[in-house]
């Protein structure tokens, strides 16, 4: 399949019209890639082409990890006031399993060195941690459960919650249907 020819036709339907509802802003040429912010270089999309532009740009540059990155980012935004698309399954665990890949080769055998370990510890000096948070820390590493454990919600943060799952799938299902 030409996916350089269905990126290219979407980019050019995109510039020769003018949408009146919600849109993205994308760039043609990646900023990772050298593009700019031009506006030659940008183009309004609907949430759905601008997913679909960030998957073709995957399978064009297929060794591209900050494509991927960004492919796996559009798959995870979520915003109460953006009319966000949302992947399919399939889409999703493609995204999912693409950046895997590249988090595990990123950390395949890679040790740090003596100079970066020092570098590291060099640029934390100075830096106070509170007492509060060596507690957690320490509490953290001998496998004891989080600072809630025995504590319950008030009511009104539980209310808040279930109204925010109820209000959740109802946008997802209103999203599917459309």
């Amino acid at each position: 399949m030409n996916y350089k020819r269905i990126y290219d036709q979407i980019i050019f339907n995109a510039q020769n019209r003018v949408l009146e509802s919600y849109t993205e802003t994308h760039h043609i040429i990646p900023k990772c890639m050298g593009g700019s912010n031009d506006k030659e270089n940008l183009a309004d999309l609907t949430a759905k082409e601008h997913f679909i532009c960030h998957r073709l740009l995957t399978k064009i540059y297929p060794n591209n990890k900050k494509l991927i990155y960004a492919y796996w980012g559009m798959c995870n935004q979520r915003s109460n006031n953006h009319q966000r698309y949302i992947p399919s399954s399939r889409a999703y665990s493609e995204a999912r399993e693409l950046y895997s890949k590249v988090i595990s080769a990123t950390r395949t055998g890679s040790k740090m060195s003596d100079e970066t370990k020092q570098k590291i510890s060099n640029s934390l000096k100075g830096i106070l941690t509170p007492d509060y948070v060596k507690k957690k820390i320490s509490i953290a590493k001998k496998g004891k459960v989080s600072h809630r454990k025995g504590k319950t919600l008030p009511d009104e943060v539980k209310q808040k919650i279930k109204l925010a799952k109820i209000k959740y799938w109802a946008n997802k299902k209103n999203s599917e249907l459309h």
